[in-house]
């Protein structure tokens, strides 16, 4: 049976006699060591501190591409290609247009990783370029264009 957060916090409270207090904040030293310092105080030493998960996934996705070169080349690939694509005006266009031929309402564009969203954005540009790589494939048919297509072990997802 699904128990809603607040429900959760309160039912621990409830039997533990605690009160449960949560903060959020980045993931940055500064931040980090701020806490622990509040920690190293007795009135506080039964807080923990949980830091970003986001972050802390995305650094280990980072971390297992850098262990693997043809993902991480995969994962580069994706990126070029959908900066590229974010770049020319006429690919988002037949992007577009061709998915709107499948009776595809909300055609996908691609998906840029930049500052604001690098935690988690790497898997989400890479994943949005596979599902769009058929359509890339029909589009980009100049040898130098079709180089930036990422090459995949397995075939590639028919066009949804």
């Amino acid at each position: 049976m699904y128990v809603s957060p607040p429900r959760q916090i309160s039912n621990m409270e409830a039997s533990t006699g605690c009160v449960v207090l949560g903060a959020t904040a980045d993931n940055e030293a500064v931040g980090h060591a701020a806490l622990r310092n509040v920690l190293d105080d007795p009135m506080f030493r039964d807080w923990i501190i949980i830091r970003c998960t986001c972050h802390i996934i995305m650094l280990l996705v980072a971390s297992i591409c850098s262990a693997c070169p043809p993902l991480e080349k995969c994962v580069d690939k994706c990126h070029k290609l959908a900066k590229y694509a974010k770049n020319h005006k006429e690919v988002r266009r037949q992007l577009d247009q061709m998915q709107r031929a499948k009776g595809i309402k909300r055609p996908l564009m691609p998906i840029i990783c930049n500052n604001t969203r690098k935690w988690y954005a790497s898997y989400l540009e890479a994943a949005r370029t596979l599902i769009l790589l058929p359509y890339y494939t029909l589009i980009m048919t100049d040898p130098v264009e079709a180089a930036m297509l990422p090459t995949q072990a397995v075939s590639p997802a028919q066009p949804r």
